[in-house]
């Protein structure tokens, strides 16, 4: 069986995109100034979106099946490039007139911003995805429906998320690497822009097992690249290798954890996220100990 790849394909990308652009059609609706001025860059982001997901399920299947659409990849990026040659004339036609139009203003920035992320041009797609987020926690009743607010503050996370799932693992693994984890991840990177988008929901809101999931993933692209560093020279001092990449965040994960398991409904589904998440972090977080046994 034949796999290929989807534009900008990491999990992150094709997952975490998904709320953030249903969300965002919402809100396009909602638009209080005209938003027929930005519905061509609208539509052309629905086809992308639609040409993609076609070809994610197609990726599961033969090249043979005369059903599959092999132009897909060139289908999706084509709408995406037409979205964002709309969204910056909107963006040139409204930024003169910001006060009368900050809406459709937003929406078209931020529909800029996702074509620039899912066209792989990540350094202008955090830069623009940073002013939405800021503009956001500036004014937050610019948008009215919370769950959309705490998206578009979380925006440049998703983004800085998938930027570090793109980089091969063996680039991270070295203390260079792990620093700029740190920036783009932790420090003020992808963990601080989620956890600030939970401020804009209530605590017992569903929504946030969304968020915490997307932080969850944060810690765990991060402890990763700490891992494959250790197994890439186990004659480092183990001790300081716990003490500086895994243990400043063993309080926070579990805090993340207990407030997830009391978001998630009851039934098997949510216990098999619970479990899987338990899973992951417990490599990291018993390795150290399990080391330490076997010296003895």
């Amino acid at each position: 069986m034949t796999k290929r790849t989807p534009i900008n394909g990491t999990f992150v990308a094709h997952f975490y995109i998904l709320p953030v652009t249903l969300l965002l059609s919402f809100y396009i609706c909602s638009c209080q100034s005209d938003p027929l001025a930005i519905s061509k860059a609208q539509d052309a982001f629905e086809k992308a979106i639609a040409a993609e997901s076609a070809l994610n399920y197609d990726a599961g299947r033969h090249f043979d099946d005369y059903n599959i659409d092999i132009f897909a990849p060139l289908t999706a990026r084509r709408y995406y490039l037409a979205a964002l040659q709309r969204t910056s004339e909107v963006c040139e036609l409204t930024g003169v007139v910001v006060d009368a139009q900050w809406d459709i203003f937003l929406v078209a920035k931020t529909l800029k911003s996702l074509c620039l992320w899912k066209l792989g041009m990540y350094s202008k797609a955090i830069d623009l995805s940073k002013e939405v987020s800021q503009c956001v926690r500036k004014d937050p009743q610019t948008i009215p429906l919370r769950q959309t607010r705490a998206l578009l503050i979380a925006l440049p996370g998703l983004i800085l998320l998938d930027k570090v799932e793109q980089i091969p693992l063996d680039h991270r693994a070295d203390e260079r690497g792990m620093e700029r984890l740190q920036e783009l991840l932790l420090k003020e990177g992808a963990a601080e822009y989620f956890s600030n988008s939970r401020g804009a929901l209530q605590p017992d809101n569903p929504f946030n097992s969304y968020l915490i999931q997307a932080e969850l993933a944060a810690h765990r692209s991060y402890l990763s690249a700490a891992r494959a560093m250790f197994d890439a020279d186990r004659n480092m001092n183990r001790a300081k290798w716990h003490t500086t990449y895994v243990q400043p965040l063993e309080k926070r994960v579990a805090n993340l954890m207990d407030w997830l398991n009391g978001l998630l409904p009851n039934g098997r589904e949510s216990y098999a996220t619970l479990e899987s998440w338990q899973q992951t972090f417990a490599q990291y977080f018993s390795m150290f100990d399990a080391m330490e046994q076997m010296k003895r």
